[in-house]
């Protein structure tokens, strides 16, 4: 059974931030989060062990999420093949 990858959410960053103030370590955190180590450690790596904030973490990761997709397509691109396959799909080819 393979385990399928997701991001980290909003109840998980504030586990994390509650859990590093209480001083425990990355491996403690994962294990309760049931997590991999590396995800903790590259999270808290982003913002610093001691000012980790689970809101700005959160803001930031939705932005940057919603920033990489959006309004991005391989033919809006490239303006010479998108008039290409627009007169293609015209021809109805």
């Amino acid at each position: 059974m393979t385990k399928k990858y997701e991001r980290l959410n909003l109840f998980e960053r504030f586990q994390i931030e509650k859990l590093l103030s209480h001083k425990k370590n990355y491996t403690d955190i994962a294990i309760l989060l049931g997590r991999n180590k590396s995800t903790i450690q590259r999270e808290v790596a982003r913002y610093g062990k001691s000012n980790y904030i689970s809101l700005e973490a959160e803001r930031i990761a939705v932005g940057k999420s919603s920033d990489r997709k959006n309004g991005k397509s391989k033919i809006r691109l490239c303006k010479k093949l998108e008039n290409y396959v627009l007169q293609k799909l015209n021809l109805r080819w």
